[in-house]
């Protein structure tokens, strides 16, 4: 999906490693599962005027939500929850977060779909007090 000027476009990924398959835990399963449990009752509820599509990612009617749409309900998000998180902000967060829990940095890199881990290390990782206390605790020991 691509942004033009508040409207989606679908269109062909950057390179051939943006098409990839990533593992996801029962968790996350669980909650796609009742995400398209709840697309079929909006499909049947909006009948003829759902948009019918394999997107994970839309409305209750089925339609994509537009690039305004998305920006509008994360900026809400950040001011309930006190953040500044950006759409894009959530592959660095989801980078780190991976790297504070000692995540293989090559899984992440596949993840991400980098060739190279130096390109998700430089890119994508920051320093965060955890990573610094972990790099003191392995000293300590």
């Amino acid at each position: 999906m691509i942004d033009h000027n508040g409207r989606w476009d679908i269109g062909t990924p950057k390179t051939a490693s943006s098409y990839r398959d990533i593992k996801i835990g029962d968790t996350l399963i669980s909650i796609l599962k009742r995400h398209k449990t709840w697309q079929k009752q909006n499909k049947l509820k909006y009948g003829e005027f759902y948009f019918d599509s394999d997107f994970l990612c839309t409305k209750e009617n089925g339609y994509f939500p537009s690039p305004t749409h998305v920006k509008y309900y994360l900026n809400k998000m950040n001011k309930q929850i006190g953040t500044d998180l950006h759409f894009h902000g959530l592959r660095h967060t989801h980078a780190t977060l991976l790297l504070e829990q000692g995540a293989p940095i090559k899984d992440i890199q596949k993840r991400l779909g980098y060739k190279k881990t130096s390109l998700t290390l430089d890119t994508y990782s920051h320093l965060t007090e955890k990573i610094s206390d972990k790099t003191v605790d392995i000293m300590n020991n």
